[in-house]
C-alpha cells in the first residue's frame, strides 16, 4: 500500500470511528443490521462473535466490558 493510500485509509477509518462514537445505541444497532444485510462475510463474523458473547458468563462479560 502506498503512503498516500495508507493515509486515505487511515482518514476513512478515523472518520468512521468518529461517526460511530456519535451514534446512539439504537443507531448503532440499525447500522450493524444494514451491514449484515449487505455483506455475507460481515454477517458470518457477526454471528460468530454473537455466539461467543452468548457463551460467556456474566463475570466474563463484565470483564470484557471493563466493568
Amino acid at each position: 500500500m502506498t503512503g498516500k493510500l495508507a493515509r486515505v485509509k487511515r482518514l476513512e477509518y478515523q472518520a468512521g470511528r468518529a461517526a460511530w462514537e456519535q451514534m446512539t445505541g439504537e443507531e448503532r444497532w440499525v447500522y450493524l443490521q444494514e451491514l449484515r444485510a449487505a455483506s455475507p462475510a460481515f454477517n458470518r463474523r457477526f454471528e460468530v462473535a454473537e455466539q461467543r458473547v452468548k457463551a460467556m458468563s456474566d463475570a466474563e462479560l463484565r470483564l470484557a466490558a471493563g466493568l
